[in-house]
């Protein structure tokens, strides 16, 4: 039945004319079940996930827009997940908004590659100097947010930032992100017991901690 209704509004072309030189931010507003619906059976086809996506360019449908994508965003498959990553990633990052980077968090939710795909776009953000201070600080926080999410890679930004900080580079940022993660982390005396914590790891931790008292 609902491949049925899919193929009946496709052939209506139901997305083309939400997202098309007619597009009214209610209509979009209103249209998440039904791009939902889309979504769940793996019914977007590239050119509906550009008009999409070419409407956050629009001052005027970008808000709902946003809106719409995060919402339906969990149900993409893998291929539609992939293209929509590719449009993320070409948007030059002097443009991204608040509003990219809820997407970003959003699309995190999507499977390892998503994680790591939203890990690495947030640092290229943090680290540009294209792009205002106030986008890198908030960048900043919502890379915080997705590795709350993936616990197994804290160890290893963590010695990713140390590695950095040791050779003088981006140690602002670098600094930040680590104090983050690390009061995220189990206290001294609960380490030994960590699961996710091995000797390498735990020594890891001793030295950012020892560096982050000698720079703030």
């Amino acid at each position: 039945m609902r491949r049925y209704l899919v193929k009946l509004l496709k052939d209506a072309q139901l997305i083309p004319d939400l997202f098309g030189p007619q597009a009214h931010p209610q209509l979009i507003s209103k249209a998440k079940a039904i791009v939902g619906l889309f979504a769940s059976q793996d019914a977007l086809d590239a050119v509906e996930v550009d008009l999409m996506y070419n409407a956050t360019k629009d001052p005027y449908l970008a808000v709902p827009t946003f809106e719409l994508l995060m919402a339906v965003t969990p149900q993409f498959r893998g291929p539609t997940v992939k293209y929509l990553w590719s449009k993320v990633v070409q948007t030059p990052l002097i443009e991204f908004t608040a509003h990219h980077l809820q997407l970003v968090v959003r699309l995190a939710r999507n499977g390892a590659s998503s994680v790591d795909n939203s890990l690495d776009l947030l640092w290229r953000i943090v680290i540009s100097s294209d792009v205002k201070q106030e986008m890198r600080t908030q960048a900043m926080d919502e890379f915080i947010t997705i590795l709350k999410g993936a616990k197994n890679k804290r160890t290893q930004y963590l010695q990713t930032f140390f590695r950095q900080i040791v050779e003088g580079q981006q140690v602002v940022a670098c600094l930040y992100l680590a104090r983050k993660i690390l009061e995220d982390f189990p206290t001294e005396s609960d380490l030994k017991d960590y699961p996710l914590m091995d000797m390498r790891g735990m020594q890891l931790v001793y030295l950012t901690q020892l560096t982050l008292k000698n720079y703030l």
